[in-house]
């Protein structure tokens, strides 16, 4: 019998849980998993791009009192846990307003597995597979250390959200986390114990990110004989703290000749022309905005890596980092901070590039410099990114979601 596996995910929108969600799913057709998408938001820019052979299921929105309703029953005997979060909140957290159109899926399609990835939907899968009546084996999976990510959040966030994650998660048939980091954290937020959290790093390096690193760019910056260019990419928030590159390069352009690149976007145009602007305003009071680009999102990402001097990871906090891995895999020489969590454990405390103190732009400067006067061989970066391959995570995953 064909195995069956349900994968959620919010949106097919570009961001890192998709990235390595689209790479299982490629890897798991291959062994011939029948996969399904279980999508939140309609539409995204990965809407069209959804691997061959995965089905689509889009779910439904529901109204905030049905919501509630069907959380109440999924977990009665937990009430108080759930009361304020969810029972009395003006609307019901996260993607929980899905949960009704998730028990409908399962009751249909009644997958072999489930695999979940986010807080709010690692709950709502549990929930959802109570109601179902189902036995689908659930895999929650933590893809940023919880304590980071809600660090910054309401007073409601870590109040609330952390004992529903603790009763939610134990029930999940296994756990997840992308890096140690993350596992350690989940388990002291959580009191979970921690040999109960598998940690399986992402699958990064693929077939497919090698084949995007050949494609040609147009770009004046990359002809020869010009200055070294030094990349950044991701979405365009907070989290990724680019104002600490922007200021770090800065900083080296009054000592050498350089360019830098930031690729990526932020959630809409009004937002990512706003953040644009004053990543812009930095750069022109530090004197170099000549010498800054901000493109946007690009599709071919993979091929600035294998071109560019040096890579940059410049994050408050990060999952796992999955671009550092890709600039490894492509032979591009990084830096990063020294953030929880993943980037110490891909670069072996150092070892393969500069870890420097978050938002230190002065210390990351000079790392900056040190590794454009010395850098690392590509052969020895490209065998290091070449560990954390696509084929080897699936493997794992799928030891997980399918046991014996």
């Amino acid at each position: 019998m064909q195995r069956h596996l349900a994968i959620t995910v919010d949106k097919l929108s570009w961001g890192g849980i998709q990235r390595v969600l689209f790479e299982l799913a490629k890897e798991f057709i291959d062994r011939d998993i029948l996969v399904d998408f279980v999508v939140c938001e309609s539409g995204g820019t990965l809407a069209n791009r959804v691997p061959p052979g995965v089905r689509v299921f889009q779910l439904k929105r529901s109204f905030n009192i049905s919501t509630r309703w069907y959380a109440l029953r999924a977990d009665i005997h937990a009430w108080r846990i759930i009361l304020k979060p969810v029972l009395l909140s003006r609307k019901p957290p996260g993607y929980m307003v899905y949960l009704p159109s998730f028990v409908h899926y399962l009751k249909s399609q009644q997958p072999h597995a489930i695999l979940s990835a986010g807080r709010t939907l690692n709950i709502a899968t549990i929930w959802a597979r109570k109601l179902a009546k189902i036995s689908s084996r659930v895999v929650l999976s933590e893809h940023v250390a919880p304590s980071s990510d809600l660090r910054g959040s309401r007073k409601w966030g870590r109040r609330y959200l952390t004992p529903l994650m603790a009763h939610n998660y134990a029930m999940g048939d296994c756990i997840i986390a992308v890096s140690d980091g993350v596992a350690d954290d989940l388990a002291a937020i959580t009191g979970l114990p921690r040999e109960s959290i598998h940690t399986i790093y992402n699958p990064i390096v693929s077939k497919a990110l090698l084949e995007s690193a050949k494609h040609p760019i147009q770009h004046p910056w990359f002809e020869p004989g010009q200055p070294p260019v030094i990349l950044g990419a991701g979405r365009l928030v907070e989290q990724k703290d680019f104002k600490v590159l922007v200021k770090a390069f800065g900083l080296l352009r009054k000592k050498r000749d350089a360019r830098l690149i930031i690729l990526g976007s932020a959630k809409d145009d009004a937002t990512t022309k706003k953040r644009r602007n004053a990543l812009l305003a930095i750069a022109r009071e530090m004197g170099v905005a000549d010498d800054v680009c901000l493109p946007g999102y690009v599709e071919h990402a993979p091929a600035y890596m294998s071109k560019a001097s040096l890579f940059v990871l410049s994050s408050a906090y990060e999952g796992f980092g999955n671009v550092l891995v890709e600039a490894l895999a492509l032979g591009c020489p990084v830096v990063s901070t020294n953030c929880p969590s993943g980037p110490s454990e891909i670069l072996e405390n150092g070892k393969w590039g500069a870890l420097v103190p978050v938002g230190d732009y002065e210390a990351l400067a000079q790392a900056m410099a040190r590794t454009l006067d010395r850098p690392i061989g590509g052969e020895d970066l490209r065998r290091r990114g070449a560990y954390f391959n696509a084929s080897h995570a699936a493997d794992r995953y799928a030891q997980l979601l399918f046991p014996a």
